[in-house]
């Protein structure tokens, strides 16, 4: 019985610490390996009741498994585990049972929690052993309620063996680790021990963003933290632990709550700095009497749900006070109580009354910046105030005040007229006014008020005012005030005069394209116009319409236009003058783009003679969808720009006057002619489209002419006869095609000066020959091998070749196949090399096979023949060669990538036996496995020994050879009955080999593979997470369910999914080239079934090595399911091969039958499994 609650104890201490639970989110465990397939076979009889614990931080990181012995115990224990809310206790290292504590037979009856905490798992809790699994436990223990929230790892007794060593402190993140030991002047990276933190009395981190501030805690004595921006609320726990704080800054949204939990933990707290928008009250500080300086918020950082600031009455200490914007409009006489405030700041309070400040007799700095203030007298009863910041009030006569202005004169309206009043704002008397579209900048107070408007007598209608517009219409006869007021307090007035005379006239602009002024009046009303000296008079029709012909004048001539009603009383005259027609720019980039040309201001309205002013315009970036309007700048010479519809080409064919044209055309194919452009001289076009230059026959003044570019090409292009039509064309650039072009038009080009012909696939130059002219030539990337031709080109002066074939010229690629003669058995495979160069240097393959997008020939394919055809040459690529010999003899092995370039190497087959196919072997086998043909003898000579062996009725073998150091060389000869003897082959003990990984697809249920290299043990892990680590079996082969992908922040959620990637290796410091990775890619998981005969026992196929579920369903009707594991029914072998047993199957009916010809078979992955693929055939 003793014994048995000595274990009861020892039990609780191992168990309870690491059943904590907690609400953080983002704690859970990075690592926890699946429970073993062993460790499911576990009888477990198990009712605890563990406690309910809101600690976040408590987990031991490194708990290790329990020893074999430990494994050997039977539980019979009753433990009710206590409700824990201590947040600081567990032990960080809690060590496994010894040998003599594992060996009790405990009966336990355990009741589990509630548990909310996914951060108390242990980093690393490697699954249980075989021996451990085989436990059973009926435990039943009641322990302690423990309720201390403030245990720090500080105030800890200390055992005797944490007094002989300074333990480490965990601290997660980096950025808080590395501010740290700056502080403490050490190597970031340095480990940081419970002493180091202790010496800690300042912190600054306002440099670091911090997310977690776990190890915090144990800087017991510090006086001064400073925290950086956006600090989280589940660290405010840690710092309320530091009770020696005397000097608080908690930055920016620390908190997302609505209550902040009580501060009284700092008692010694003097100064505080906290900003939080969720903030609502300062209950929170209610206990922290020795508060002398208070900041909320900041000019960055506003306060904007805080509503009650009541709690100041329990600050009597307070010096130093300062509150920035709150949404809603406080309640500020509790500041009044302060009385032995020095220094107060309340900014955008709302404030129109600063009389509550009067009791402040010790107040000598005040600021008082953007409230609603527009008198201030009631200071003056601050006996110490020395210093008052006022700035963005509304007090006529202070510096640095906002001012609103309505007209100073009196506005005269005819009764039914509509006016917008003016209304503009000044700031120390310089002008505050909106951009184009209305806004006011961020930093003036009430750029988002409404203007409240008034006239009295109310003779106005006034519709929608804004800040600085007051639209009104006169409705009644007489004087009226009109008073604005934004700020509350401040109000700004004008008069108006309304005048019972006819209203002035609605009239159409009159620009110098025209002759007549259109206009609207009351019906019968007498309108007369004077303009240029002259008058000219009409009546308004029934409508009120009227039209008077007044002649045709220059832009800005002035003229006035004056209404009389039938009794001869006659309006306000309007004055008005000629008008340059505004051209209507739907696009703001290319309106933009114009008034940037003309050195206007971009809002300013673009007219008719400002189009025709421009000259050049080049509109390159960024990029125009319409180039509505750009057919008024009729004198323009020169344009470059992108244009995707054929309205705006038809646009730029509208400026006949163009000399330079550059165009970037997307997804157009038919191009108008370009005839409407006579003076067209240089013409660069980008056109992937393009299909022919038909468009250019009657554009005979080119002189140059661009197709295409380095970053745009031609790939459509397929026809450039229209070249013959363009005698003038002294510079021609065309850039790569898809097809290959008839080049010889260009040779009729007899002005030619200057040619460039990149990428068009020319292997022969000749037909340049009548281009005496040409002095300048460029060929890059092109076919060539020989340029003698271009010796007959007497003006020639620059030539380049870069990117061609020429042996002997600099910037020419080439291609080498092995230059000894490779010898071959027959019936042997092998992959010859075919090597590259660029100007000598090697091409480095970005893939296999492909040597990246910047070498011509990638895609090209290589033509590979053998003369004679003693080779079988399967899928060649541009640095691979696969052939296999099939007879004797000496053949040459010509490749031709490209053509007209060919390269050549020697291959001799010899009537041997081929190379044996070998393992490798490592320092850990001492077994060396091969296959060769059937019968054949193999001999392996190695440090100074011979091993036989013969291959057994599949080729296979397996020789003991001992085992070796690394770098150990052998031999390896075979020799076929007859005694004849193949090359032999020599071979390395090497270090290791990395694991095999079968392929794994979307939704696949276990990562499979083997390993060959001896070692037994593989690790698993998915985007850098790890899953679990396995052993292997016998043979080598290991298998990991996936069904549910372990996040990095403990969650096991999805199954795997398109990008993810896997890696196995043999632990975290395998060296990179023993780590075998793998990205998943989208695509159905490959399974095929054998042919099947009437009446089959067995089902068999292929699937992925790694599937663990294949369910056979027969003409529709689900039969069975088989796995890895599975032995009745079938199985999946390791290697992806199945049998499903198919003897007897239900029909439709229910009744067992056989297969029968044309039954239809179906397998596939389950109904439950993502992206399940399946596979169907007929029964024969």
């Amino acid at each position: 019985m003793k014994k048995k609650l000595g274990i009861t104890v020892l039990i609780m201490a191992l168990i309870i610490p690491s059943m904590t639970w907690a609400s953080e989110e983002t704690a859970a465990p990075k690592d926890v390996a699946p429970l073993t397939e062993e460790v499911a076979n576990v009888g477990v009889e198990t009712s605890v009741e563990t406690p309910r614990q809101t600690d976040k931080s408590t987990t031991p990181k490194d708990m290790a498994p329990l020893t074999e012995e430990a494994a050997n115990v039977e539980v019979e224990t009753s433990v009710e585990t206590p409700h824990q809310t201590d947040k600081s206790t567990t032990p960080q290292d809690v060590a496994p049972l010894t040998e003599e504590a594992a060996n009790v037979e405990v009966e336990t009856s355990v009741e589990t929690p509630r548990q909310t905490d996914k951060s108390a798992t242990p980093k690393d809790m490697a699954p249980l052993t075989e021996e451990a699994a085989n436990v059973e436990v009926e435990t039943s223990v009641e322990a302690p309620r423990q309720t201390d929230k403030s245990a720090t790892p500080a105030t800890e007794p200390k055992t005797e063996k944490s007094l002989e060593t300074d333990p480490i402190v965990t601290i997660k993140d980096s950025e808080l680790h590395n501010s740290i030991t700056d502080t403490l002047h050490l190597e970031r990276g340095t480990s940081v021990t419970q002493s180091m933190m202790a010496s800690l009395t300042t912190l600054d981190t306002s440099r670091f963003y911090i997310e977690d501030t776990t190890g915090l805690e144990y800087a017991v004595n510090l006086r001064e933290f400073i925290s950086g921006n956006d600090f989280r609320s589940e660290n405010l726990e840690r710092i309320l632990q530091l009770h020696h704080l005397e000097i608080l800054s908690l930055g920016t949204q620390i908190y997302s709550e609505e209550r902040y939990p009580s501060f009284s933990s700092l008692p010694k707290l003097r100064e505080l700095t906290v900003g939080d928008a969720g903030m609502r009250d300062l209950n929170f500080l209610s206990k922290n009497t020795a508060l002398e300086k208070l900041e909320l918020g900041s000019q960055v950082s506003d306060n904007y749900s805080l509503t009650d600031i009541s709690a100041l009455q329990n600050l009597p200490l307070l010096k130093y006070l300062a509150l920035y914007f709150t949404r809603e409009p406080l309640d500020l006489s509790p500041i009044s109580t302060l009385s032995h405030l020095e220094s107060l700041r309340l900014q955008e309070q709302r404030i129109q009354d600063a009389s509550f400040l009067a009791p402040l007799k010790h107040l000598t700095y005040l600021d008082l910046t953007n409230n609603w203030l527009t008198n201030v007298d009631s200071l003056q009863a601050l006996p110490s105030l020395q210093e008052v910041i006022l700035d963005g009030n509304y007090i006529f006569g202070k510096p640095n005040q906002y001012a609103a202005q309505l007209p100073t004169e009196t506005t005269e309206l005819a009764i039914g007229e509509s006016i917008v009043l003016p209304m503009t704002w000044t700031y120390n008397g310089v002008p505050v006014g909106p951009d184009y579209q209305g806004h006011f900048p961020l930093s003036v107070p009430f750029r988002s008020y409404s203007n409240t408007v008034t006239s009295s007598p109310a003779i106005l209608t006034i519709t929608k005012p804004t800040l600085t517009t007051i639209p009104v219409e006169a409705t009644k006869e007489g004087v009226t005030t009109l008073t604005s007021e934004v700020v509350p307090g401040y109000k700004v007035q004008t008069k108006v005069r309304v005048l019972d005379i006819p209203k002035p006239p609605t009239l159409s602009p009159v620009s110098d394209l025209q002759d007549t002024l259109n206009g609207k009046t009351s019906p019968g009303y007498t309108i007369r116009v004077d303009i240029a000296g002259k008058t000219y008079k009409a009546v308004a029709d029934e409508t009120g319409a009227f039209a008077i012909q007044i002649g045709m004048h220059a832009v800005d001539t002035p003229y006035v236009v004056t209404i009389s009603d039938p009794t001869g009383t006659e309006g306000k005259p309007v004055h008005a003058a000629i008008v340059d027609i505004i051209v209507t720019i739907p696009n703001t980039n290319l309106r933009n783009l114009i008034t940037d040309t003309l050195h206007l201001e971009r809002k300013t309205p673009i007219t008719r003679s400002m189009m025709a002013s421009l000259t050049t315009l080049k509109a390159s970036s960024p990029y125009i969808e319409d180039f509505t309007g750009l057919e008024y700048a009729v004198n323009l010479r020169e344009f470059s720009g992108s244009v995707a519809k054929s309205a705006d080409i038809e646009r730029i064919l509208q400026l006949h006057h163009l000399e330079i044209l550059s165009l970037k055309i997307l997804n157009y194919d038919s191009y108008p002619s370009f005839s409407s452009l006579p003076k067209l001289r240089e013409l660069t076009l980008s056109a992937p489209r393009l299909i022919d230059l038909n468009f250019l026959s009657k554009n005979t003044a080119l002189e140059k002419l661009e197709l295409g570019g380095k970053d745009y090409d031609n790939r459509a292009l397929t026809d450039i006869s229209a070249l013959q039509n363009l005698s003038l064309l002294k510079s021609l650039s065309l850039y790569y095609t898809i097809k290959k072009l008839d080049l010889s038009p260009i040779s009729t080009l007899s002005h030619l000066e200057s040619l460039r012909l990149q990428e068009q696939r020319i292997q022969d130059t000749s037909f340049l020959a009548p281009l005496k002219h040409l002095t300048y030539l460029d060929l890059t990337n092109n076919w060539l091998t020989n340029v003698d031709s271009l010796q007959a080109l007497p003006s020639l002066q620059e030539v380049i070749l870069d990117g061609n074939y020429i042996s002997g010229k600099p910037n020419q690629y080439a291609a080498q196949l092995p230059t000894e003669t490779t010898e071959l058995a027959i019936g042997e495979s092998i992959v010859l090399p075919m090597t590259w160069t660029y100007n000598g240097l090697p091409l480095v393959p970005v893939s296999p096979g492909y040597l990246g997008p910047d070498v011509p020939f990638s895609n090209y394919s290589n033509t590979v023949t053998s003369s004679p055809a003693i080779l079988t040459i399967t899928k060649p690529t541009l640095t691979t060669i696969p052939v296999e010999a099939t007879k004797g003899g000496v053949t040459t092995l010509t490749s031709e990538v490209v053509p007209g370039y060919k390269v050549q190497t020697k291959v001799r087959v010899l009537d041997i036996p081929k190379p044996p196919t070998l393992s490798p072997v490592s320092v850990l086998q001492d077994t060396l496995h091969g296959k060769t043909s059937p019968g054949y003898t193999i001999q392996v000579d190695i440090a100074g020994k011979t091993y036989e062996a013969v291959a057994d009725e599949t080729g296979t073998f397996a020789i003991q050879i001992g085992m070796h150091a690394v770098d150990t060389p052998y031999v390896v000869t075979v020799s076929d009955p007859t005694g004849t003897k193949g090359t032999p082959v020599l071979a390395l003990i090497v270090d290791g080999v990395a694991p095999q990984l079968n392929k794994v697809t979307v939704g696949i249920q276990a990562i499979s593979g083997r390993i060959i290299d001896g070692r037994s043990h593989a690790r698993v892990l998915i985007n850098g997470v790890m899953q679990r680590e396995v052993d292997t079996d016998a043979d080598g082969y290991y298998s990991v369910p996936v069904r549910k992908v372990l996040m990095s922040n403990g969650a096991a959620m999805f199954s795997i999914r398109s990008g993810d990637t896997i890696q196995v290796d043999y632990g975290a410091d395998t060296p990179e080239h023993f780590i075998t990775r793998q990205v998943v890619k989208e695509y159905s998981r490959p399974t095929t079934v054998d042919p099947v005969q009437a009446r089959a026992d067995y089902i068999t196929g292929q699937t992925l090595p790694g599937s663990q579920t294949l369910r056979l369903i027969v003409n529709g009707i689900p039969q069975r399911v088989i796995t890895p594991r599975s032995a009745g029914a079938g199985q999946i072998d390791p290697d992806g091969r199945f049998k499903i047993y198919s003897r007897f199957n239900l029909d439709a009916n229910g009744q067992l039958v056989r297969l029968n010809k044309g039954d239809k078979i179906t397998v596939d992955s389950g109904e439950q499994i993502y992206h399940a693929a399946f596979v169907e055939t007929i029964v024969q």
